[in-house]
């Protein structure tokens, strides 16, 4: 190219630079499918610099100066010459590749993470189905008590105080959102609607005066499928509200023990969270009707009257212990070798 430096660039760097976007996108692109993002040519170029050594038999230049190239058409030749080295490409370079899809990754959820929020912070007035809510404009001194079904639920309003108790039913189980992007967690509808009550915004940390309550209360039955529920909800909260369990504040989440034996003499009541504790003590109170309940729903009018006045030792503050993220990765990562491993050595 009779030595010329080419300034100005040209055709072959232009075609040779697309050819190059081209087959990374290509390489890419189950990579890409799989995370549900695109490889931009951006993604490509960012930090990429390119050392170009041509030798051309009839170069065609855009003028005398000969600082811009405006000919021959390489593209084929180019295409070609990338295919024969790409696999010692590929072999040489799998880290910057790796780069170039967590960029895109990071750019594509990005983008999804802040119109979620915007869309989620425009419906936080929104009336949610099923919520009924506490009346009290001091919304520090009210309680929101999310509970399995309708059938807690209807009795909690009840026998709530209508000015400072709240209840939420859920219907179904809530997912695992371990890992999950704040566009994934957003086109959860029972989550939409469960964070929409509080006044929780994913990716903005909380300020406890700017939510709808003083208290958040998980009340789930006594068994398996209650556990599973909490479970969830404390991971739900925990991976994008971890200050909600800051142990240097009053506690904000709590859980409802709900009672699995109710022991009842005259207008006296005691509530046992489970039989077998009841077992441990029955000797102490003879002469008491004793009633099993198999769940929220099971209970009287009375009896949630006694747990939501305080009355009763049956909520349970739930904060971090230094262990709870540890806690939750073992339970809802993908690291399904250390659960495995959890269970051999824990009978």
């Amino acid at each position: 190219m009779n030595s010329s430096l080419l300034f100005d660039g040209g055709l072959c760097n232009i075609q040779f630079l697309n050819a190059f976007y081209d087959r990374v996108i290509k390489h890419l692109k189950n990579a890409a499918k799989k995370n549900k993002c695109e490889i931009t040519k951006n993604d490509i170029r960012q930090c990429l610099l390119v050392f170009g050594n041509l030798k051309l038999t009839n170069p065609e230049y855009d003028a005398q100066s000969k600082t811009r190239l405006t000919g021959p058409n390489l593209r084929k030749d180019i295409g070609i010459m990338l295919d024969e080295m790409w696999p010692t490409f590929v072999r040489k370079n799998k880290n910057w590749l790796n780069e170039v899809l967590e960029r895109a990754i990071l750019r594509y959820h990005s983008q999804a993470n802040k119109k979620a929020i915007k869309n989620h912070t425009k419906n936080l007035k929104k009336k949610v189905p099923g919520l009924v809510d506490a009346t009290s404009k001091n919304r520090f001194e009210c309680q929101l008590l999310i509970t399995e079904g309708d059938s807690a639920a209807s009795m909690i309003t009840d026998a709530r105080n209508p000015r400072t108790t709240a209840s939420l039913p859920l219907r179904g189980k809530i997912n695992n959102v371990y890992g999950n992007t704040i566009a994934q967690l957003l086109k959860m509808e029972k989550v939409k609607s469960l964070l929409t009550s509080i006044g929780l915004i994913p990716g903005v940390k909380t300020i406890r005066s700017n939510l709808q309550y003083g208290k958040i209360v998980i009340a789930t039955d006594s068994d398996v499928d209650g556990g599973d529920i909490f479970t969830l909800l404390i991971n739900l909260f925990y991976q994008f509200w971890p200050e909600l369990f800051d142990p240097n504040y009053d506690p904000i989440v709590y859980r409802l023990i709900a009672p699995n034996v109710c022991l009842i003499k005259g207008k006296k009541r005691i509530h046992f969270p489970s039989i077998r504790e009841y077992q441990k003590n029955k000797n102490k109170y003879k002469g008491y009707e004793v009633r099993y309940y198999k769940g929220l729903g099971s209970m009287n009018r009375v009896d949630w009257e006694m747990i939501l006045s305080g009355k009763t030792n049956t909520m349970v503050p739930i904060v971090d212990d230094g262990k709870m993220s540890s806690v939750l990765e073992l339970l809802f990562s993908n690291n399904s070798d250390k659960r495995k491993k959890w269970l051999q050595e824990n009978d």
